[in-house]
């Protein structure tokens, strides 16, 4: 008979224990559910706010006015950058170039694809930009091709 109580005594000890591990799995789990709708959020926060200053940033450059014309990009105010992000400010845009704001996503590839040069081009105008270290608002001097000569004969009439 003893054996039994003590068999049903750990029985229901294991039972309990099982039950309050299982409730403090739910908790957790509520708690991480809770932080990736936060981080989410933040994230489509965070990404308005960049397409919101690179849309300025072509705005400015558009300006009829060169008096007008900002010669940095705007960029959104932040909280303490962590330290793998530059805190380094654009350079004057020069006369032989335009400039790009990088949005999330972007690689240079696909910039130097959007503006018909190529990645050595780009990064030739862009000294010391390293593709893996690309950053969302960094901006980019966007090199202009000279027209290349033709390669047809010309008939003379």
């Amino acid at each position: 008979m003893s054996r039994s109580v003590g068999i049903l005594t750990v029985c229901a000890f294991l039972s309990l224990t099982f039950s309050a591990r299982a409730a403090e799995e739910a908790k957790t789990a509520q708690e991480l559910r809770d932080l990736r709708a936060l981080v989410e959020k933040q994230s489509k926060q965070l990404d308005t706010l960049t397409e919101q200053v690179s849309k300025l940033g072509q705005l400015l450059e558009n300006r009829p006015d060169p008096a007008l014309r900002s010669t940095t990009a705007p960029t959104a105010p932040t909280a303490a950058a962590p330290a793998e992000f530059s805190t380094e400010i654009p350079k004057a845009e020069p006369a032989d170039g335009k400039r790009h704001v990088v949005v999330k996503g972007e690689t240079l590839t696909s910039i130097a694809k959007h503006y018909s040069i190529t990645i050595s081009e780009l990064q030739k105008a862009n000294k010391g930009v390293d593709e893996r270290k690309l950053q969302i608002g960094q901006t980019l001097t966007i090199p202009t091709k000279a027209p290349e000569p033709s390669t047809e004969k010309k008939e003379n009439p």
